[in-house]
């Protein structure tokens, strides 16, 4: 009798030790806000770059995301913390158009492993830009091919408000075509009912 409850607590731990394993597996990738000065369109476009980046890891199996405000690059080595990664930049009006850059720092290598540079003349390709931008540095830091795909959502039932899940992560109020990584997710509608959490 012995024996048998000392090889359940065996399988017990090992399973433990496994599960811990591949928690401690998940890289942490800091998305820090990117700074898009006090213009109106560079604050946009750095807003949607920065959106698109959160996006795609919060999709991409294999990393835990961490948002956070701006941090400039004379701060990343302070501000990396626990992180595996950490990624900042800027968006500024230049006089050849809108130049996006962004910068990858490793706490493991102490230094800067990725960089990216663009400068955007045309008005009308500034947030194809900025979605691209973050493919490029997603496909730079993890090695895999980033493709999106666009979802539609239409309500042709009742009116009321609902939320939408993709992969258990809520997308922001009025995403009715939302850009999401291409592959199989699990998408759920949600309502708040008078009595339950309808979905």
């Amino acid at each position: 009798m012995l024996k048998k409850h000392t090889l359940l607590a065996s399988v017990v731990l090992a399973l433990f030790v496994f599960a811990a394993g591949n928690l401690s597996a998940q890289t942490r990738v800091g998305v820090a806000a990117l700074d898009g000065g006090d213009d109106s369109r560079t604050g946009a476009v750095a807003a949607e770059t920065t959106r698109t980046l959160e996006l795609i890891f919060n999709q991409l199996e294999g990393y835990t995301v961490v948002g956070m405000g701006p941090v400039m690059a004379e701060d990343a080595q302070d501000q990396i913390g626990s992180l595996d990664y950490l990624i900042y930049g800027t968006v500024t009006s230049t006089r050849g158009g809108t130049e996006i850059s962004m910068e990858v720092y490793s706490r493991e290598d102490a230094q800067v492993t990725e960089r990216y540079v663009r400068t955007i003349v045309s008005a009308f390709e500034l947030f194809d830009a900025a979605e691209e931008a973050a493919i490029q540095l997603v496909q730079a830091l993890s090695g895999e091919v980033i493709r999106l795909g666009q979802m539609r959502f239409e309500n042709t039932g009742v009116a009321g408000e609902y939320s939408i899940l993709v992969d258990g992560i809520e997308l922001p109020p009025g995403s009715e075509n939302p850009r999401v990584l291409a592959g199989t997710r699990l998408v759920q509608v949600v309502q708040e009912r008078m009595l339950e959490r309808y979905i």
